[in-house]
């Protein structure tokens, strides 16, 4: 009897240990391959600028400064399951100008892609779309809405329960603003405002240049 609780016990231990490695192997291979991406997405953009620009991309990542961004790209990077996030990142990484993205925004994209999947990137660029209705556009910001009831929340490429969730992450992830005036009327359905500011604006471009690098790739 004490044999057999042995003997299982080794077993339990030793699957445990081949579990492990199985488990540590995915993680870097998959690691690896998020990497290698943005890397070859850094030298293709790389071979399209100028001595001049390459200079003073070189003179940057040699830096103080420097050192911290690369630092924050990686983690950005091995974090990161959407291959446009990732080719947004190199894109980034390179300083490219469209769009230009001021110190705080790039720091809020960062922090994004940690947790943006694909999903959550196809529901942002719908959001702010110009298939979703603009209500206004006065100071601080513009607002759109979305709005279902029985009949035309199946129109809707997403459920209302989604919609509601998937706007308060992108809302606490920066990509949209805050409002408050989400309510639902009996007779008209359900209605959920959300801003979209100067930021969203930029990270929709930077996204759809994204994807229409990787669309652009031999595959």
């Amino acid at each position: 009897m004490t044999g057999d609780v042995i003997s299982s016990y080794k077993f339990i231990k030793s699957g445990a240990k081949i579990s492990y490695k199985l488990v540590n192997m995915a993680r870097h291979h998959v690691q690896k391959r998020r990497f290698v991406d943005f890397v070859d997405t850094v030298d293709t953009r790389l071979e399209s600028m100028s001595e001049e620009e390459l200079e003073t991309l070189n003179e940057l990542w040699k830096s103080n400064i420097g050192q911290e961004m690369i630092n924050d790209f990686s983690e950005s990077v091995l974090q990161c399951s959407s291959e446009r996030i990732r080719t947004a990142l190199a894109l980034q990484f390179c300083k490219d100008k469209k769009p230009e993205l001021s110190t705080p925004e790039l720091k809020t994209f960062l922090m994004a892609a940690k947790e943006l999947d694909d999903y959550l990137v196809d529901f942002f660029l719908f959001v702010s779309s110009k298939n979703v209705q603009q209500v206004s556009n006065t100071p601080p910001y513009s607002l759109k809405k979305i709005t279902g009831d029985g009949s035309e929340s199946m129109s809707l490429p997403y459920t209302g329960e989604e919609i509601f969730i998937n706007i308060n992450i992108l809302i606490k992830m920066r990509f949209i603003a805050p409002d408050t005036t989400t309510r639902y009327e009996p007779d008209n359905g359900w209605q959920i405002y959300f801003g979209v500011t100067s930021v969203t604006t930029k990270f929709r471009i930077l996204l759809e240049k994204s994807k229409y690098l990787l669309d652009a790739k031999p595959k």
